[in-house]
C-alpha cells in the first residue's frame, strides 16, 4: 500500500501521546481530543505507524498508541477500507517478535481483536508468520507468537477452524485449516528448554481442548503423553498447567485418562499439597471434576481416607489470608466506609418484561457475581471439592470425615474451628441422610457460634446454618404438611425462629463482613422456602425482618446497602403482596424513602436503591400512593439530567475537568423504576403520567444506540400501553416505528435481542389496548403482523425467546383485526404453530391463540395443508382454563377436519399424527 502519514499530522499525534504519559497532565482533555480524531478515516494508520515504527518514541508511548487502536479496531474494523486493513495487519505482524514485551503483547491483543473482526481466513499471513515464529531460534520471537496464538484461541477458538488461502495444500489435496499447523507446532515445543515457551504452548493446547478440534484430536495421546514427561518440571507455572491439562481432560475426554487413573490420583494428591499454591489450587479442581465426570465411584474410593483429611487440611485459612486481615480490620474499626475501588461496578438488572422469555437458555443473565464475592483460592475449592464428593459417596464420607470434625470444634484454634463449620456447611446436601442423628446437634452447636469472638466464624455459621434450610423448614411446618415420617424433620419448630434471630443479630453485628454473611444467609433461607413451597413460614417474622433491615439501613456501608437491598427483593419475591402490610411497610419503606430522597441527580449510590424499587414496586401495588409522586418526578428528573448529559457529551465541552459523564444505568434505573410505578398503580399511573413529557422521554429512549436503554424504555413503553395508553398516543407512530426499526432478524444477535423481546412485547401490548379501528385505519396492525410474521418465517438461528414472542404478539394483532392477517396465513401458519407450541400456558398464550383461531375461520386452507402443526400447537396446552377458547380450539379443529373429509384427505392426516398427540387432539377437540 503507498498510504503514507503526514509528518504535521503524526507529530501532533505523537505529542498528544506523550502529553498523555506525564503526571499531572489533563488526561482527560487529552482523551477528549482523540476521541475527536475517530473521524479522520486513516486515523487508525497514524496509529498503528506509531505503534510499529515509531522506534524513536518511548515504549509507553507507543503501547499507548496500540491500546487506543484496538479499542477503535473493536468498533471501526469491519467500516474501514480494505486497503486500511491491509496497511494494519502488515504492520502487526512486524511487532509479533519484537523485543520488547509490552509491545508483543499488545500485538497480541490488537491482532486478536483483527481476528474477531475480519476472521483468520482473510489473514492467512499471521498464521504463516505465528507458524514461523515458533519454528524459530529466537525465543523472543517464539513467545510472542504463543502469547498472540494464546490470545486468538481464548477469545476466537472457533477461528481456527477456518480453511486458509495461500498455504501449502495438505495431504489430503485441500487447503489446510489453522489448527493443522499449529497444534504439531505446540506439541513439538511442550519440551523446550524454555519454561516460559514450555509454560505457553501447554496453555495453549489446555485452551484447545475445550474445542478439541480434530487435528488435537488426532494427536490426543501425543499431547497426554507431553503432559506426563512435564509432570515432574522443575517449574511451577509447568506443573500448574499440567494439573489444569489433565483436569480438562478428564472433563472432556474421561475415557483417555481412565488407563492411568490411579497413576493420575496419586499425583493429583501430592500436586494438591504442593507448596506453590497455583500448582495445589489447579490439582484441587480435579475432585470436583471427577464427580461432575460420573465415573465410577469406585475407582476413587481407595483414596478418600487420604483425600478428605487433605481437603481439610486445605480448608484452613492461612495466616497471613487477606480475607482474615480484612475481616479483623473491620473488627477494630467498625465505621470506616467502603471506597469507591472497593465496590464492584453497579449493573441495573437484566429485566425482560417480554412474555416468553423464561427458560431461554441462551437469553441468560449474564454475569450475576454477588457483590463482593471474594476470590477463588485452595481453601474455597476444597470446600467445593468436599461438597462434591459428598454428593457422590454421600454417608460413606462421615466415618472418615466426623471425627475431624468433632476434633477440630474442640480446638482452641478458631481456625481450625472455622473450618469444622465449613465442612460441615459443604457436606449438608449430600450427606444429609447420614446426619439426620445429628442435626439437633449440629444446629445447637452453630447458634452460639453466631456469637463468637472471631469475625470469620459468625461468618462461616451464618452460611453454614442456612446449608440446613431445608430439614429447618420442615421442622417449623405443621405435621400435616410431612409427605411421611421418613420426611420428618428432627429439629423442633423452635429451630426456625431461633436461625432467623441468630441471623437477624448478625445483620446488626458491627462488623460489615459479618453483616454481609448474614444478608446473603436471610437471603438463602428465603430462597429456600420459595424452592420448598413453604413461604407462609416466613408471614409471622415479617415485621420483625423487614424491621431489622430498615434500622440496618441507617448505619450500613455502602456494599452492604446493595446487599441488603438483595434481601429485599428476595423477600418480596417469597411473602408478596404481604409487604404491602400497612403494619409493615414503614418499617422498611420509610428508611429507604428518606434516603431516595436526599440522594443527588448524579449520585451513583442510588441506582441500587432504584434497582431494588424497581423489584418492590409491583409487589406493594396501590400501597406505594404516598411515596408515588416523589417517586415518579425524581425518576422523571435523573431520566432528562442523564439525557441532557449525553447530550452535552457532544458539545465541544465535553471531557473538561469536573463535567459528569452519561450512565446508561442510571437512565435504565429510573426507566425501570418508573415501570415499576406503572406495575403497582395500574391506571392509577394516569394522572401521574399525562401531566408530564413521560411519552416524549419513552420515544425519545426507544431510539437510543445503547441497548440496554431500549430494552428498558421498550418495557416502559408496553407498561404504559397496558394501564395507560393514552398516555402513548401524540407519539403513537414514532413508538411502533423505533420497536419494528430494531425487530429486522437479520440485525438480531446476543446484544440486542433482549430489547428486540421487550419491542416485540410491547407491540402485543399496544395491539391489545388500541381500538380495532384505529389498529386498521393506521395501518399498524398491518406493520406488525409484517414484521412479527416475518421473523416467524426467518426463524433459523433466532432465538426461542424472541420466536415465542413474536408469535403471541402477531396472535394479539390477529385477534383484534384478524381480516389483516388472514389473507398471509398461507405464508407463516406452520412456523406460528410451531412457535406457539412451545409456550407455557398463560393468559398471552390464551390470546394468540384466540387471534389464530380467527384468522383460521377466515382463511382454513393454509390451517388444513399443515394440519399436524396445527394440532401439535392445540395439544401443547396442558390445560384450557378459558371456556371460550376452549370451544374456540374445537371448533376450528372440527371445521379443518371437515373440510379435509371433503377432500378425501382426513384419513391420511389423522394417520400420520403421532399417536399421543391423536390421542390428546381427539379428547379435546372431539373428532
Amino acid at each position: 500500500m503507498t498510504w503514507e502519514p503526514q509528518q504535521a499530522g503524526l507529530l501532533q499525534l505523537a505529542c498528544l501521546l506523550s502529553e498523555f504519559q506525564k503526571p499531572g497532565s489533563n488526561q482527560s482533555l487529552i482523551l477528549n481530543q482523540l476521541d475527536q480524531y475517530k473521524a479522520i478515516p486513516d486515523f487508525n494508520n497514524y496509529l498503528a505507524f506509531i505503534f510499529a515504527r515509531g522506534e524513536q518514541l518511548e515504549i509507553e508511548v507507543r503501547q499507548g498508541a496500540g491500546l487506543l487502536l484496538k479499542n477503535n479496531l473493536k468498533l471501526q474494523y469491519a467500516s474501514l477500507q480494505s486497503e486500511y486493513q491491509t496497511y494494519i495487519k502488515e504492520l502487526l505482524l512486524i511487532l509479533i517478535a519484537h523485543p520488547s514485551k509490552p509491545l508483543r503483547q499488545t500485538c497480541g491483543s490488537i491482532a486478536t481483536v483483527v481476528v474477531g473482526a475480519g476472521g483468520l481466513s482473510a489473514w492467512p499471513q499471521l498464521v504463516a508468520s505465528l507458524s514461523s515464529c515458533m519454528q524459530s531460534d529466537n525465543e523472543t520471537a517464539c513467545e510472542g507468537a504463543l502469547s498472540t496464538l494464546y490470545k486468538i484461541i481464548e477469545d476466537h477458538p472457533t477461528q481456527l477452524n477456518e480453511s486458509l488461502s495461500g498455504l501449502p495444500v495438505n495431504s489430503k489435496g485441500q487447503q489446510p485449516c489453522a489448527h493443522e499447523l499449529l497444534v504439531e507446532l505446540l506439541l513439538k515445543l511442550m519440551p523446550s528448554s524454555s519454561v516460559d515457551i514450555r509454560t505457553k504452548a501447554v496453555s495453549a493446547l489446555n485452551l484447545l481442548t475445550r474445542e478439541m478440534p480434530v487435528a488435537l484430536l488426532d494427536k490426543l495421546d501425543v499431547y497426554l503423553q507431553g503432559l506426563f514427561a512435564l509432570a515432574h518440571d522443575n517449574a511451577n507455572t509447568v506443573r500448574k498447567e499440567v494439573c489444569s491439562g489433565l483436569v480438562q481432560l478428564l472433563a472432556i475426554q474421561p475415557d483417555r485418562l481412565s488407563p492411568y487413573l490411579y497413576q493420575v490420583i496419586e499425583y493429583m494428591l501430592a500436586s494438591n499439597e504442593h507448596a506453590d499454591q497455583e500448582v495445589a489450587l489447579e490439582s484441587c479442581e480435579f475432585w470436583s471434576c471427577f464427580c461432575d465426570a460420573e465415573l465410577e465411584p469406585e475407582l476413587l474410593r481407595p483414596f478418600l481416607p487420604r483425600l478428605i483429611p487433605m481437603l481439610m487440611k486445605n480448608m484452613v485459612f492461612d495466616e497471613y489470608d487477606e480475607e482474615v486481615q480484612d475481616a479483623e480490620a473491620a473488627e477494630a474499626n467498625p465505621t470506616k466506609q467502603d471506597k469507591d475501588s472497593e465496590l464492584k461496578p453497579f449493573s441495573a438488572t437484566d429485566r425482560d418484561h417480554s412474555v416468553a422469555a423464561e427458560g431461554d437458555a441462551e437469553d441468560g443473565d449474564g454475569d450475576n457475581d454477588e457483590e463482593g464475592i471474594s476470590k477463588w483460592n485452595l481453601r474455597r475449592s476444597s470446600a467445593a471439592g468436599l461438597d462434591r464428593l459428598s454428593t457422590v459417596f454421600k454417608d460413606d464420607l462421615l466415618p472418615i470425615l466426623l471425627p475431624i470434625v468433632e476434633q477440630r470444634l474442640q480446638d482452641p484454634n478458631w481456625r481450625a474451628r472455622e473450618s469444622a463449620v465449613l465442612a460441615l456447611g459443604a457436606i449438608a446436601e449430600g450427606c444429609q441422610q447420614g446426619l439426620m442423628p445429628y442435626l439437633s446437634g449440629i444446629i445447637n452447636m452453630m447458634l452460639p457460634m453466631l456469637r463468637d469472638p472471631r469475625p470469620m466464624v459468625r461468618i462461616i455459621t451464618c452460611w453454614s446454618l442456612t446449608r440446613y434450610s431445608h430439614w429447618v423448614l420442615i421442622g417449623a411446618s405443621p405435621p400435616s404438611t410431612s409427605a411421611s415420617s421418613a420426611s420428618a424433620s428432627p429439629l423442633p419448630a423452635t429451630t426456625l425462629p431461633s436461625v432467623i434471630q441468630g441471623l437477624l443479630k448478625c445483620v446488626q453485628d458491627h462488623n460489615k463482613f459479618v453483616q454481609q454473611a448474614a444478608c446473603s444467609g436471610v437471603a438463602n433461607l428465603t430462597d429456600h422456602t420459595m424452592s420448598d413451597d413453604k413461604t407462609e413460614l416466613l408471614h409471622p417474622f415479617l415485621q420483625t425482618i423487614l424491621g431489622t433491615l430498615g434500622a440496618a439501613s441507617a448505619s450500613f456501608s455502602r456494599r452492604n446497602m446493595r446487599l441488603l437491598f438483595d434481601v429485599l427483593t428476595t423477600l418480596s419475591e417469597a411473602v408478596g403482596r404481604a409487604m404491602a402490610s400497612p403494619d409493615l411497610l414503614p418499617a422498611y419503606m420509610g428508611p429507604l424513602f428518606v434516603r431516595f430522597q436526599a440522594y443527588d441527580l448524579n449520585d451513583k449510590d442510588v441506582l441500587p436503591l432504584m434497582d431494588c424499587f424497581a423489584s418492590l414496586l409491583p409487589m406493594l401495588g396501590e400501597a406505594v400512593q404516598p411515596y408515588a409522586v416523589i417517586m415518579f418526578e425524581k425518576c422523571m428528573s435523573m431520566a432528562k439530567f442523564q439525557l441532557d448529559l449525553r447530550h452535552q457529551a457532544s458539545a465541544t465541552t465535553s471531557g473538561l475537568p469536573g463535567k459528569e459523564e452519561f450512565d446508561a444505568n442510571a437512565l435504565c434505573c429510573s426507566l425501570d423504576m418508573l415501570c415499576g410505578l406503572c406495575e403497582a398503580l395500574g391506571p392509577g399511573i394516569s394522572t401521574l403520567a399525562a401531566p408530564s413529557q413521560i411519552a416524549q422521554l419513552v420515544c425519545q429512549c426507544c431510539r437510543d444506540e445503547k441497548s440496554s436503554v431500549r430494552q428498558s424504555a421498550f418495557a416502559l413503553m408496553g407498561d404504559l400501553a397496558r394501564s395507560s395508553p393514552a398516555v402513548l398516543q401524540g407519539v403513537l407512530n414514532d413508538l411502533v416505528t423505533s420497536a419494528l426499526a430494531i425487530l429486522n432478524p437479520q440485525l438480531m444477535n446476543q446484544d440486542n435481542i433482549k430489547s428486540c423481546n421487550n419491542a416485540c412485547w410491547a407491540l402485543g401490548e399496544l395491539a391489545m389496548k388500541l381500538q380495532p379501528d384505529v389498529l386498521k385505519q393506521s395501518g399498524l396492525a398491518a406493520r406488525i403482523a409484517e414484521c412479527t410474521a416475518g421473523i416467524l418465517i426467518f426463524g433459523g438461528r433466532l432465538t426461542r425467546s424472541i420466536l415465542e414472542n413474536s408469535a403471541i404478539t402477531l396472535g394479539r394483532v390477529a385477534m383484534m383485526c384478524p381480516e389483516q392477517v388472514a389473507p398471509h396465513l398461507p405464508h407463516f401458519c406452520a412456523q406460528w404453530c410451531g412457535a406457539l407450541r412451545n409456550i407455557r400456558d398463560d393468559k398471552e398464550k390464551e390470546d394468540a391463540f384466540f387471534g389464530l383461531c380467527s384468522v383460521i375461520r377466515l382463511n382454513p386452507e393454509p390451517a388444513m395443508r399443515c394440519f399436524a402443526a396445527v394440532a401439535a400447537a392445540v395439544v401443547s396446552w396442558r390445560r384450557v382454563q378459558c371456556e371460550g377458547l376452549m370451544n374456540s380450539l374445537a371448533q376450528v379443529v372440527q371445521g379443518l377436519k371437515q373440510g379435509l373429509a371433503a377432500n378425501g384427505q382426513w384419513p391420511a392426516v389423522v394417520s400420520s399424527l403421532d399417536n399421543a398427540i391423536s390421542a390428546k387432539l381427539s379428547a379435546m377437540c372431539q373428532i
